[in-house]
């Protein structure tokens, strides 16, 4: 059987198009890295390596830009999860819930809008800490999916044990950058890295030799 015709529970019919998960995969990828640049250089200090030259902090100035870049990297990462889901046989319904909570809490990060500092109010605050945690529930969400499958998949064809350790280096590589100097360029590399990968997994031959020949 093709792989590709593999339907996972709770999957969307839109993923089993390769050539639309790829479209959507390649210009979103393109889109956040133009994005990356698009910050107010007329504030002093200003530039992709600044502390607080995130894409969240880019929506004062750019908020239809922003709505764009989220709702690219949302069907990105959700499209793109599902063909992996389909094209690995991975039916586990945990998977299923990881990449759906993914796209819904980036959607949360987008609807809900961050504030500038100082918060004075109630709503200051709520907005404020909704989308910091949304913003950081859809980045666990989406690599707790990812890590998901390669740790199934592992099971049959070995080769994924390198995928599935290498994610973990590149958590601890990544988890103290964003904790000591969030800023634009960290928070869109890890991004583009994790978008490669799906790209090499989804749409190379990389990995399609029958695992038969693996395990």
């Amino acid at each position: 059987m093709n792989k590709t015709e593999f339907r996972p529970p709770f999957s969307v019919r839109l993923s089993k198009h390769a050539e639309l998960c790829k479209a959507v995969l390649l210009f979103g990828a393109g889109y956040i890295f133009c994005y990356l640049f698009l910050l107010d250089y007329s504030q002093e200090g200003m530039n992709i390596f600044y502390r607080w030259s995130t894409t969240s902090y880019s929506q004062f100035a750019h908020p239809v830009l922003f709505g764009i870049w989220c709702i690219l990297c949302a069907f990105a990462f959700f499209l793109n999860l599902d063909f992996l889901r389909r094209k690995y046989e991975c039916p586990q319904k945990s998977l299923a819930v990881l990449q759906y909570l993914g796209f819904a809490f980036l959607m949360v990060t987008m609807l809900v809008p961050t504030h500038h500092a100082p918060h004075e109010t109630l709503r200051h605050y709520l907005n404020y800490y909704v989308h910091l945690f949304s913003a950081m529930f859809y980045v666990l969400m989406n690599m707790a999916c990812m890590m998901g499958i390669f740790f199934v998949r592992k099971k049959k064809d070995k080769r994924f044990k390198y995928w599935f350790s290498g994610s973990f280096v590149f958590i601890a590589v990544v988890t103290p950058l964003v904790i000591f100097r969030l800023c634009g360029f960290i928070e869109t590399v890890p991004t583009l890295i994790c978008m490669t990968v799906m790209y090499i997994l989804n749409f190379t031959k990389l990995m399609d030799i029958p695992s038969e020949k693996t395990v």
